[in-house]
């Protein structure tokens, strides 16, 4: 094989150089910290859409269980979350339920803002990046 390298070799060591990288993490810090100061603004739309998504994906849990998200109005918590359990009926006739608060901010939109981040600062086609993106966020949900 010899001391030659091949021009694979060469075209990867000339994608990463110093001012690419600085590139990479100014336009990274850019895109995230867009993403997280519009929180107040995206933040219910984000909040209706994980809420309707985790209805769909969690509503019906087995042959007795439901699963319910509400959005809140909370500055802490953006959703309401019920557990039924059909099975389990009270002496009163009522369904057995656990409530419990969740926040989507702290459970997804940090974890999207952070990917989305991450895949367009990186110097790939665009074609690519929006599958990258398109893949991460169902991956992450």
């Amino acid at each position: 094989m010899g001391n030659t390298k091949s021009s694979s070799d060469a075209a990867c060591v000339n994608l990463i150089t110093p001012k690419g990288i600085i590139r990479f993490f100014c336009l990274f810090q850019l895109v995230f910290g867009l993403l997280m100061a519009s929180w107040p603004r995206l933040g219910r739309a984000y909040t209706r859409l994980y809420s309707t998504g985790a209805d769909c994906l969690f509503g019906s849990v087995g042959i007795t269980g439901i699963v319910r998200f509400e959005p809140l109005s909370d500055s802490e918590y953006d959703l309401h979350v019920t557990l039924y359990n059909r099975a389990r009926a009270g002496p009163d006739g009522g369904i057995a339920r656990i409530q419990t608060h969740h926040n989507s901010r702290h459970a997804g939109y940090i974890y999207v803002a952070f990917l989305t981040a991450l895949i367009l600062a990186t110097p790939i086609l665009w074609k690519r990046k929006g599958w990258a993106l398109f893949w991460g966020i169902i991956l992450i949900h």
